[in-house]
């Protein structure tokens, strides 16, 4: 292959680099150091620096064809390689996965554009090298990337609850681009050489849109079964807590017949100490009736009878345990967007794990404030408790520490993760291991 001009090499070189990096970048956009706008900044910065370098190299390098391609390389190692781990901490193997589809679609395209350029754009070829490659190489972008960030959307790449699968799956688009150096020495003039490439690599894009696709349908899977499991373990609370708020309401009933017969009572008493001028007796008398009656009062903590339901539950545990306890919810009676058993299960799992932690709590003061409020069409759940200073944290995901389960992702947290990321929320998580502080905040759209 002749020498390229100037303009398609690179134009070679940004649509290389570009589409590749956008199949890397886009899929961990949620997770960058930086924003989305930063990042673009500093892609747009190295994308000129390889520009001006390849210019001011091209005069005295003797093969330009060898210099693109080796300039195309040295981006590759940096922009889809290196960057990446550093721009999206903590994903370390969704970012390898990443790399290797990545690979995969390069070589793809640059296989597809060599072969037709050099058995079907030969006369082309002649006048202007590269630009059939290049062209065609555009083509495949357009249409393979797509797809496969299409696919990779549903996959669930940075949520916690799939976060250690790509330990191994990594594995999978690894073996393809493994395969893909073992053929890309056949690549020649020989036709039917190149054909064979060509087709294997075709199998390849097909293989990585199907296990994209395979990953999509398994995480969905993964997501519904952990939901269920937090659904399943909140029916039962639900239903203990609802006993335990009928049982308050009947206690409540007999405390007022009582009351009620009683007044006259009072009243009378009250009188006498009134009609022999012991007035002091009198307020006193008062005070204690006013205490039984504020004693007797219904344990409703909002308008949400499900939702105030848990949170007795939870609080009488708290009162059990004799920690320091603030429960503040003013949840409205109903939402059109969100059930009143999805709530309780957000809500129930907070407070469950604060519960928890406090129990795992050998010294210091232990307590529990949680509070729920209305605020721009969002219910915003804050749940600040003390901890013994110790969590586990894996790739990003909060483990769990309750015993076997200690070894996996704690199931409560991330089906709250999931309802947050359902109804348009987000989650946010302040650990203050010094201080034994754990502070979390939940939102979801009402």
């Amino acid at each position: 292959m002749g020498e390229p001009t100037l303009p398609v090499a690179m134009a070679h070189i940004i649509i290389t680099v570009s589409a590749n990096s956008f199949a890397r970048y886009w899929p961990v956009r949620s997770r960058l150091r930086f924003g989305a706008k930063t990042t673009l900044r500093i892609y747009l910065a190295i994308m000129i620096a390889l520009c001006l370098t390849y210019a001011a190299a091209r005069p005295i390098l003797p093969d330009s064809y060898l210099a693109v391609h080796t300039l195309e390389m040295a981006a590759t190692v940096l922009i889809l390689c290196y960057l990446p781990f550093l721009l999206a901490p903590g994903l370390f193997w969704q970012n390898l996965f990443l790399f290797c589809v990545a690979g995969n679609i390069a070589v793809i395209a640059m296989g597809a554009g060599n072969y037709i350029e050099t058995n079907f754009g030969a006369a082309l070829s002649m006048r202007c090298p590269m630009l059939v490659t290049t062209l065609i190489q555009l083509g495949v972008y357009a249409l393979t990337v797509p797809i496969i960030l299409s696919s990779l959307s549903k996959t669930g790449l940075t949520r916690p609850q799939i976060g250690l699968m790509w330990k191994k799956i990594w594995l999978i688009p690894g073996a393809f681009v493994l395969l893909s150096i073992l053929t890309n020495s056949i690549v020649s003039g020989d036709p039917f050489k190149s054909a064979v490439v060509i087709v294997v690599r075709l199998v390849m894009l097909i293989a990585i849109v199907t296990v994209c696709s395979a990953l999509a349908d398994s995480s969905r899977r993964e997501e519904s079964r952990i939901l269920l499991e937090a659904n399943s373990r909140m029916a039962e609370t639900r239903l203990e807590a609802q006993e335990k708020q009928y049982e308050y309401l009947a206690d409540s009933l007999k405390d007022a017949i009582r009351l009620r017969h009683d007044l006259r009572h009072h009243l009378a008493a009250i009188e006498v100490f009134l009609s022999e001028g012991r007035t002091d007796k009198s307020i006193s008398y008062i005070h204690e009736v006013s205490s039984e009656i504020a004693r007797v009062t219904n344990r409703k903590y909002c308008d949400n009878f499900s939702v105030s339901a848990v949170v007795a539950y939870y609080g009488s545990q708290m009162e059990a345990m004799g920690l320091r306890s603030v429960l503040e919810f003013d949840v409205p009676v109903k939402s059109d967007l969100i059930t009143d058993s999805t709530l309780c299960v957000l809500i129930g799992n907070l407070l469950e794990n604060a519960l928890e932690a406090c129990r795992r709590q050998t010294s210091g003061e232990k307590f529990i404030c949680a509070r729920a409020a209305v605020r721009g069409g969002f219910l915003v759940v804050r749940v600040e408790n003390s901890f013994d200073g110790h969590y586990s944290k894996r790739e990003g995901v909060y483990m769990s520490s309750k015993g076997a389960a200690a070894s996996r992702d704690g199931v409560g947290l991330t089906s709250v993760m999931e309802i947050c990321k359902r109804h348009g929320g987000d989650i946010s998580i302040v650990t203050d291991s010094p201080a034994g502080v754990w502070r979390i905040t939940a939102t979801v759209e009402l």
